[in-house]
């Protein structure tokens, strides 16, 4: 059983919502992970960062996110899956996510999915073995000029034709979803599953060739389809997917990991632009040989 406040280990929750299972209180161990159900005051104090990546602008100071105390009170039934390490956060994270859903998927197949309907929090916890590791990435980028002005007017124009292209606001509007989900994980495998997806609802349609990406990116770049394809190595990332569907990892090093999925997140940007006929930015000069 996990000693509460261990300052050995630092701790990764999953914690829900849960009014539906009986008899509470329950605590149990399966494997590495711990299963508690309670009603109960009780507070949790997240770590300080959930992110994997902080973007920040290139020589300037920047902010981590703070994520504030969780509050819980006994009128609530409440669920959490929990596991534990003395690594540091990099060296752990994946083990702890995967300690997780494996935990949360044999539940769900034991018992039911509908313990796991109200997500609270998931993340680690404040606490544990002093370590200089943050366990994340900082990318430091340029300044991102909004222009108040000119915004409204080109966000309009771009739903605008967006909807004037038979079958594509109904593919546009589910690979956004896509795409918003990408952006919102930790670069990694779930990450690199939204996005490529995304692709595959468009502009894949109704194929499992990856030809129509470069024939739809070619008119956006002014380049012939073959250099496209070659230039983004789009068919090097069906690789990656493929490897990861099929072999259940992407194998690749951390360095690798997140140029793979820089370079997935330029392509699906670019066919989010010209779906809505946003006229090329420059972006990718330097992938096609141009300062």
């Amino acid at each position: 059983m996990f000693a509460e406040a261990d300052r050995r280990f630092r701790y990764f929750v999953a914690l829900f919502r849960c009014d539906v299972a009986t008899p509470c209180p329950a605590t149990f161990v399966c494997g590495e992970m711990k299963v508690e159900l309670f009603r109960e005051d009780r507070t949790y104090l997240p770590a300080e960062y959930q992110c994997a990546v902080v973007a920040g602008v290139l020589g300037a100071q920047y902010c981590l996110p703070v994520h504030p105390p969780i509050v819980l009170d006994s009128k609530c039934q409440h669920l959490v899956l929990s596991t534990r390490t003395k690594q540091n956060r990099s060296e752990a994270q994946p083990y702890c996510e995967a300690e997780i859903d494996r935990g949360l998927a044999l539940l769900a197949a034991l018992y039911s999915p509908d313990l796991f309907r109200t997500p609270l929090f998931r993340g680690w916890l404040r606490g544990g073995p002093p370590s200089p590791d943050l366990g994340l990435l900082v990318k430091g980028v340029e300044p991102i000029v909004l222009r108040s002005s000119s915004s409204p007017g080109k966000f309009s124009a771009a739903l605008g034709a967006v909807a004037k292209v038979e079958g594509l606001q109904g593919r546009f509007d589910l690979m956004s979803r896509l795409v918003a989900k990408g952006f919102a994980e930790a670069p990694g495998e779930e990450s690199f599953l939204w996005l490529w997806t995304a692709l595959e609802v468009f502009p894949m349609v109704g194929t499992t060739d990856i030809q129509p990406i470069p024939d739809f990116l070619s008119s956006y770049f002014g380049r012939p389809a073959v250099e496209v394809k070659t230039a983004l190595r789009i068919g090097w990332l069906f690789g990656m997917r493929s490897k990861l569907v099929h072999d259940g990892h992407l194998p690749l090093a951390p360095e690798e990991r997140f140029l793979a999925l820089s370079r997935l997140e330029q392509l699906v940007l670019s066919v989010l632009r010209h779906a809505a006929s946003l006229p090329y930015d420059g972006a990718l000069n330097k992938v096609f040989g141009h300062a």
